[in-house]
């Protein structure tokens, strides 16, 4: 309404500097304001005019004839957004020096048009009045776009209200911030999201549009063109007319392709975590105002949920890796072999910080060693090293961080007797995970330091679990898949992640696992974790 009486007020004064009758129509040629300064003649020919279908493709003023031979108005497209949403009729007009010509026509036909209402016009006043017109069209536009713009705006908030809400609600997946994506504006016909599974690829998790349903499952590379392109730049890419582009053509083997295009990065501590897609197989480009910062802000919100996951899916594995490491505090007190010790200790090193390197030394008696980083010849130059700082080392604990050619080393000395030094070295991939890595590797050191020590002096008792199976026995009582389940039992994870891994469902894995209590005579995962290594279950994991 509030448009409607602007363009009425804009009208009314146009009418007057036209001295003409003046409507404004809609692309269906219906009026949307009253019709300003009408008369008998005007209205006479508004009422038998034809609004040609052609008038939609006009880019300026012009004069048309009216049903009344002689007699012209004037017809304005406004543009919004290189298409003519609204019309100005006005009129009407005689070309001066006609008007005999028309009186003669007109008595020839037996019309009583009033053309003396007809104002007459020179070629020079009727370029002023296209002129002037053409002006009311501009400030009509100007209004079109304020109001479209407003609108677009009301409609992004509602948008993004929606997103927050259910972000809030913990309702919100990437299935529905795509969904909402495509809301944002009508040249958005089909939306997908790849996410990365691995350092070097992406897989196409989702992809809503019927002719985007083959890209689902595609796997793109970190070398492809797009990728790299995003990964770079870390900026969107906007492509318009993009059928030929080298990007599309990566992604769309298909003959058709998406003539409008968008990838936008989805970034998490400068690390390209995911990519949306967005477009159209026939619009070039966006339709409405602001829908690029649009798209963006949901961007921006998406990957504010990706963090939002990432920082959960981050405590929960923080939360099992010490419920693990409280479990394996139990478990140690029940070795009863340094190496038996060792292999605990650094198993589960390796696993509390995903490292790719652990190694232990106590003096020069006993090791532990599991490289999945660096070359033998690396290797055994790096343990001498370590040996000889562990002999020559000060008569207490400490920690230290050391940065060697392949990395981080976080390496724990500690102190078993006067005599007897050891160290528990530990490689660390990322920087930032250096802290944590600390926590982790002291912690653990405290819960085995005591034991380690009385089993290196010999001062203990034996600790032996009996069971009335053999190992291989109680080995052999489990099925293949109860096998599968045990070993990820071991490796500390959750319920879901097993479930996740082997494609199965929660409550299988949970029969599954009360199965394993069942067969092998132990009632949690403490016990079960003392069993398999008291089977040496672990060496056989690692054959496998």
């Amino acid at each position: 309404m509030e448009l409607k009486k602007l363009l009425q007020s804009v009208q009314e004064a146009y009418a007057s500097l036209l001295n003409a009758t003046v409507v404004i129509l809609d692309q269906s040629f219906t009026p949307v304001t009253r019709v300003s300064r009408m008369n008998d003649l005007t209205e006479s020919i508004l009422s038998t005019f034809r609004f040609s279908k052609n008038f939609g493709r006009l880019r300026r003023a012009m004069w048309v004839d009216t049903d009344v031979i002689g007699v012209k108005s004037l017809i304005t497209p406004v543009i919004v957004q290189d298409e003519a949403t609204l019309f100005i009729w006005a009129g009407v007009f005689i070309e001066e020096g006609t008007k005999s010509w028309i009186e003669f026509f007109r008595k020839e036909q037996q019309h009583s048009y009033p053309l003396h209402l007809a104002k007459v016009v020179s070629l020079e006043q009727m370029q002023e009045k296209i002129e002037c017109i053409e002006k009311m069209a501009k400030i009509c536009t100007q209004l079109v776009q304020s109001q479209r713009e407003k609108q677009e705006y009301h409609h992004r908030i509602q948008l993004l209200n929606s997103m927050i809400q259910s972000f809030s609600k913990k309702k919100l997946g990437v299935e529905n911030h795509l969904r909402l994506f495509q809301k944002i504006d009508p040249s958005i016909e089909f939306v997908a999201y790849a996410e990365r599974i691995s350092p070097d690829k992406f897989l196409m998790k989702h992809a809503i549009g019927e002719e985007v349903k083959p890209l689902r499952q595609l796997l793109l590379y970190s070398d492809d063109p797009i990728v790299k392109f995003l990964s770079e730049n870390k900026q969107p890419l906007v492509i318009e007319n993009a059928e030929s582009h080298l990007f599309v053509s990566s992604i769309f083997k298909q003959k058709s392709k998406p003539s409008f295009f968008l990838a936008y990065p989805l970034i998490i501590d400068d690390e390209l975590v995911g990519i949306l897609f967005g477009g159209s197989f026939r619009a070039k480009r966006f339709t409405t105002f602001q829908a690029e910062k649009t798209v963006q802000m949901i961007a921006s919100v998406m990957t504010i949920h990706l963090q939002y996951e990432k920082t959960l899916a981050l405590l929960d594995r923080h939360l099992m890796r010490l419920s693990n490491l409280n479990d394996m505090s139990k478990v140690i007190n029940m070795a009863n072999d340094v190496d038996e010790l060792l292999h605990m200790i650094g198993d589960l090193a390796q696993y509390l910080v995903s490292s790719k390197l652990v190694t232990i030394v106590i003096g020069n008696r006993h090791h532990y060693i599991k490289n999945h980083l660096i070359s033998q010849e690396q290797l055994d130059e790096y343990i001498n090293h370590l040996e000889k700082r562990c002999l020559e080392g000060k008569q207490s604990s400490f920690l230290k961080l050391n940065k060697t050619p392949f990395g981080f080393m976080i390496e724990a000395f500690f102190l078993l007797s006067e005599e007897i030094n050891g160290a528990l070295a530990v490689h660390v991939e990322k920087e930032e995970d250096l802290k944590e890595a600390e926590v982790y590797i002291t912690t653990l050191l405290n819960f085995s330091q005591e034991r380690l020590r009385k089993l290196v002096e010999g001062d203990h008792k034996e600790l032996v679990l009996s069971y009335e199976k053999e190992p291989k026995e109680l080995l052999e009582c489990l099925t293949k898949r109860e096998k599968e389940v045990l070993k990820q039992l071991i490796q500390g994870r959750s319920n879901r992640e097993i479930a996740d891994h082997l494609f199965i469902s929660v409550h299988t894995v949970k029969n599954h696992i009360s199965n394993i209590f069942h067969k092998l005579g132990v009632t949690d995962r403490s016990q079960l974790i003392a069993m398999v290594y008291k089977l040496n279950y672990e060496n056989s994991r690692n054959k496998d």
